[in-house]
């Protein structure tokens, strides 16, 4: 979300937040990456799924999807 915020919502008047990693003190630009192959993501790259734990709580709270 803050990577989207950072490109889309800045108003062409640059990044609003620097993120600095604590372990090596190095600035750095946040970025989804897959946690098997370490591709970077975009959304379009990625599909959720409910899962049968998701069903089972609908279920169990009576919401409907």
């Amino acid at each position: 979300m803050a990577h989207w915020a950072d490109q889309w919502m800045n108003e062409d008047l640059g990044q609003p937040m620097q993120y600095t990693h604590k372990s090596c003190g190095h600035k750095m630009t946040l970025r989804l990456v897959c946690s098997e192959c370490h591709e970077t993501l975009d959304a379009k790259q990625v599909k959720a799924e409910l899962t049968q734990h998701d069903y089972a709580y609908l279920e169990q709270h009576k919401i409907s999807s």
